[in-house]
């Protein structure tokens, strides 16, 4: 059969933490590690049909409008079907602009505009980091959107 598509299935991972967990922002792909764990949106962009890493970029969304502005005109010129693996390292929502929630909402992420600097309180009552991470697919109708990097009974971790 000449209509039989070969199917590559590739394992993902994305963690990510605050200060109170690491500072991190870790991206697994067949459990290679990738990515650039620099401040603020880090996004790995992953090949639809061969699993191959096409992009690893890093956007200081926390100091900059500009980064903001860059990271929203990065995602928006990708192509249709991509695979887009995100996640804050520290904190990314200080200087994020509208067009930067434009973008990550066009991947799927409803809850982007709710992350911020504080997500909790740590036993020392200083001001914890947040953290945010998601998987999503340019131009898909279906998305989901995972935070904090626990499992829950019926939902998956990213």
């Amino acid at each position: 059969y000449s209509d039989i598509a070969e199917v590559h299935v590739v394992d993902l991972k994305v963690q990510s933490a605050g200060s109170d967990g690491g500072l991190v922002a870790r991206f697994y792909v067949d459990g290679v590690a990738e990515g650039t764990n620099s401040r603020g949106h880090n996004l790995v962009v992953v090949d639809e049909s061969t699993g191959s890493i096409l992009n690893e970029v890093s956007y200081d969304t926390w100091a900059s409008t500009t980064e903001a502005d860059n990271m929203a005109t990065f995602i928006n010129g990708l192509s249709a079907g991509r695979i887009v693996l995100a996640a804050i390292r520290d904190d990314g929502s200080n200087s994020m602009t509208e067009n930067a929630y434009q973008a990550l909402e066009g991947l799927g992420s409803a809850k982007t505009r709710n992350v911020g600097a504080a997500d909790s309180l740590g036993h020392d009552r200083r001001k914890r980091r947040g953290h945010w991470q998601r998987a999503g697919i340019v131009g898909a109708q279906v998305q989901r959107f995972c935070r904090g990097g626990t499992e829950r009974p019926g939902r998956a971790a990213c």
